[in-house]
């Protein structure tokens, strides 16, 4: 668990780096976005869903460094961006990172999110990877030059799968 400051307040977040990890290599990176359900300051509790346990399983030879950013107001209020790009810019300055391959994905809430942030900062961003996230149509302008692999379960009970057919769409 590392630690990084946005809105005036230390923040904690969830880090992977490869066990084939040296610095001579740049290394492609991965941030994810947790839900509404896995927010707080743990640092922790962000990577139990969603991307997190895929990780896990294949720690051995996961070939991507993978950011957790963790916050509890959210991925749409003021801090939560910050927060995401704060663990960014330190993973960027601490390890050695690949700047032109940097995913953005987030589930839920962090699909939203996704959308989102990817929209305000999409030079950082190599593409997206919305996973059932809340539709963000005043920003599908700015996506529409950007690399985009979006997943929504058809019969999701908590965010309609319908937003992110129309997101795609009108992308």
């Amino acid at each position: 668990v590392k630690t990084v400051r946005a809105g005036n307040e230390e923040h904690k977040f969830g880090l992977f780096i490869p066990h084939e990890y040296n610095g001579s290599t740049r290394w492609p990176v991965i941030v994810f976005l947790h839900g509404a359900l896995e927010g707080g300051n743990d640092g922790t509790s962000c990577m139990g869903v969603g991307l997190g346990p895929a990780v896990a399983k294949r720690a051995a030879n996961f070939p991507f460094i993978v950011i957790f950013p963790q916050t509890s107001d959210g991925w749409k209020s003021e801090v939560g961006p910050q927060i995401g790009l704060a663990c960014l810019d330190k993973v960027q300055h601490d390890y050695s990172t690949d700047t032109e391959r940097v995913i953005l994905s987030g589930l839920s809430n962090g699909g939203y999110g996704t959308w989102s942030i990817g929209a305000q900062y999409p030079n950082r961003f190599a593409a997206l990877v919305p996973m059932a996230g809340y539709s963000d149509y005043p920003d599908v302008s700015r996506l529409t030059s950007l690399p985009i692999w979006c997943f929504h379960n058809s019969v999701d009970p908590f965010v309609d799968v319908g937003g992110s057919r129309e997101m795609c769409k009108r992308i």
